[in-house]
């Protein structure tokens, strides 16, 4: 398949792995994937997004919509430029500059997970059994 298709975005492999690896929450995911779809989609390096914008889009309250802003930015996935004016202008942050925590693969798109055997038999989920971040 060759050309560009209507309702796609382009996103190198690099930072997809990252934003799948990457330790955000269901509304941290909403409001990247806002701030994706508001400057790839459009072929932007950076977009004016309002909290309404990212509330109607997202479903969420103002305030998750704040909070979850507010990490992402600590976490350095996206960028917010603020001025005077009342609307931010947001940019997705190159994925190498991301931090998502200590122990994680500098290079994100040699990440590998190691999947348990499957033996056949379900077994309970036990969250002591998961790796810390």
């Amino acid at each position: 398949m060759t050309g560009r298709r209507a309702g796609f975005r382009k996103i190198d492999n690099g930072t997809f792995a990252a934003l799948v690896a990457a330790p955000l929450s269901g509304s941290g995911y909403k409001v990247v994937l806002v701030v994706i779809d508001r400057t790839l989609g459009f072929q932007r390096e950076k977009s004016k997004i309002s909290l309404s914008y990212f509330e109607s889009a997202t479903r969420l309250s103002r305030r998750t919509v704040r909070l979850a802003i507010k990490r992402a930015e600590a976490r350095h996935i996206i960028i917010a430029e603020r001025n005077s004016t009342r609307t931010t202008i947001y940019a997705l942050n190159d994925y190498t500059e991301w931090r998502t925590g200590a122990n994680r693969s500098e290079n994100w798109a040699e990440l590998e997970c190691e999947m348990p055997p499957f033996d056949g038999e379900e077994s309970a989920f036990n969250p002591e059994e998961l790796p810390p971040y």
